[in-house]
C-alpha cells in the first residue's frame, strides 16, 4: 500500500510519493518494541542510548553531506556516491539495532561515531 500521490500540497509542504506504509510502520513497530521495555532500563540507560542515537544521527548528516558534495561535481562519481549511499544504510542499521540495555555496545558506539564526528568537524590544515 502506498501513500496517495493525489494530495495537493499546501503552501511549505512537500508530498512524498513512493513512500510505502509497510516500510514506515516495520520501522515504527522496531521503535516501539524498545520502547515497550522502558521500565527496564536505568535513567542513565535511556539517556545514553539517545546519546548513540543522536551520535550516530549526526554522522549520517555528514555522509549526507559528502553525497550531495559528490552529486554537484561537474562530473560526480556514481560509484562514490552509491558507496556513501550504502555505508548511510549500513550505519542506519546500525543505529536500529542498538539496545538501551546493552550498556558495552552503547558505549563504544557513542566512542566510535564521535571520533568519526570529529574527523568531518575538525578543520583541516589546508583550510587554515
Amino acid at each position: 500500500m502506498q501513500l496517495a500521490s493525489n494530495v495537493t500540497p499546501t503552501s511549505g509542504q512537500t508530498v512524498l510519493e513512493n513512500v510505502t506504509i509497510s516500510g514506515y510502520i516495520g520501522r515504527m513497530k522496531s521503535r516501539v518494541s524498545t520502547m515497550a521495555n522502558i521500565e527496564q532500563w536505568t535513567w542513565e540507560q535511556g539517556w545514553t542510548y539517545e546519546t548513540a542515537r543522536e551520535t550516530i544521527n549526526r554522522y549520517c548528516g555528514h555522509v549526507s553531506a559528502a553525497v550531495y558534495a559528490e552529486e554537484t561535481l561537474t562530473a560526480p562519481r556514481v560509484g562514490v556516491i552509491a558507496a556513501l549511499r550504502e555505508h548511510r544504510l549500513e550505519v542506519t542499521r546500525e543505529r536500529n539495532s542498538l539496545q538501551p540495555d546493552d550498556d558495552a555496545s552503547i558505549a563504544a558506539v557513542i566512542q566510535k561515531y564521535k571520533r568519526l564526528n570529529a574527523a568531518f568537524e575538525t578543520p583541516t590544515a589546508a583550510a587554515a
